[in-house]
């Protein structure tokens, strides 16, 4: 399983447990957000957590992540449209993820970003 750094502590254990029960039940989830060539996710912190416990499964070893690239240009023009000069400035994750859903032309990263705001 590839390893992918969340932005934040995950805080609903509830949350991961209903994500866990989706991914062994083979359900589609909605895939985390990370910069192209990174390991940084911009969504997604319940879903790595529960990713993260289900891989160490008998059975589940090898399971995936699903994940969508948004460019380094479409990071930067979302830091942009928050008014910010670097990432690190970023305090309200769900405007910045509605920046970039309002950036990208790309429909899978869309659709990943559109529970963020």
């Amino acid at each position: 399983m590839d390893y992918y750094e969340p932005l934040h502590d995950y805080e609903d254990e509830a949350k991961i447990d209903l994500i866990m029960a989706a991914i062994m039940n083979g359900e589609e989830i909605t895939p985390i957000v990370i910069v192209e060539d990174s390991e940084i996710s911009l969504t997604g912190v319940h879903r790595l957590e529960a990713f993260n416990r289900v891989s160490k499964i008998d059975g589940y070893e090898d399971i995936e992540i699903p994940v969508v690239e948004i460019t380094e240009e479409e990071f930067r023009s979302a830091i942009e449209a928050e008014n910010y000069e670097y990432f690190s400035e970023v305090h309200d994750m769900n405007n910045f993820c509605k920046s970039l859903y309002n950036i990208t032309e790309n429909d899978e990263v869309k659709k990943a970003l559109a529970d963020q705001f």
